[in-house]
């Protein structure tokens, strides 16, 4: 018998899978209404309520079931109150999803602005000059694979070059 709250698959539901998105149905007896429901069968379903909502691409089915036939059919209030849950689990996940994309954008808006700070300082060091400028940019830039360390080497490697051109002036003059 599966748990309270378990997620399966739509198809997996058996005689709730025929029920369509927005739709509530109730079995009273379900052996007798709907002979061919084997799943329902096999886990001791004998009254069904049901409903299905969408949420996004995903189907959801909300069962009440009990293993006792219903001694008063379902009525109208009973429809109506698996229909009220049903859409109360759907905002609740259209919220959750919502929830998630702001964190996930908050946290990429906080990752931009921590890099257009890093450069905003590096922009205004003045003591940085055309390529050792654009050198100090690029190293903070995320790069895969250490292509940083080669841009620090690059780096370090003009430098080196810089220094030798300004030793060799210095010999000229």
């Amino acid at each position: 018998m599966p748990a309270v709250g378990d997620r399966r698959p739509v198809a997996a539901a058996g005689t709730v899978n025929r029920l369509q998105a927005g739709r509530t149905r109730a079995w009273n007896d379900l052996i007798a209404e709907d002979p061919e429901a084997q799943r329902a069968h096999r886990l001791g379903w004998k009254s069904v309520l049901a409903t299905q909502f969408l949420v996004a691409d995903a189907t959801y089915s909300l069962t009440f079931a009990s293993s006792m036939v219903t001694a008063e059919p379902f009525a109208s209030e009973d429809f109506a109150y698996a229909e009220l849950i049903g859409a109360f689990f759907a905002h609740q996940l259209q919220v959750d999803a919502l929830e998630a994309v702001l964190r996930d954008s908050e946290e990429r808006s906080r990752e931009h602005a921590e890099r257009l700070e890093a450069l905003s300082g590096i922009v205004n060091n003045p003591r940085l000059h055309e390529e050792e400028l654009l050198l100090a940019m690029l190293c903070q830039v995320p790069l895969r694979f250490g292509a940083a360390r080669v841009l620090r080497g690059a780096a370090a490697h003009r430098r080196r070059r810089a220094h030798r051109r300004s030793d060799h002036q210095r010999t000229i003059r």
